[in-house]
């Protein structure tokens, strides 16, 4: 009896700690795919102007530019 009151309760310590370790998981990796899709739409909000006619793809409408302007940002 002793032995099977033993193993219920080693069972049950590696159930809350699998549990626990899942639920951990799915943590960071939810916090890492918003840290993403932070990071994808932050260069939506820098500013960026085209100048001239030139040999240079500008980003906004994919025509030949001279230079790319853009303002750099410290976030």
């Amino acid at each position: 009896m002793r032995k099977k009151m033993f193993f219920c309760v080693i069972v049950m310590i590696i159930a809350v700690v699998s549990i626990s370790y899942m639920h951990t998981d799915r943590r960071m990796s939810s916090d890492l795919m918003l840290k993403n899709v932070e990071a994808l739409a932050g260069r939506e909000s820098v500013n960026m102007d085209c100048v001239g006619v030139g040999s240079v793809n500008c980003p906004i409408d994919h025509s030949k530019v001279m230079y790319v302007l853009s303002g750099y940002s410290l976030n």
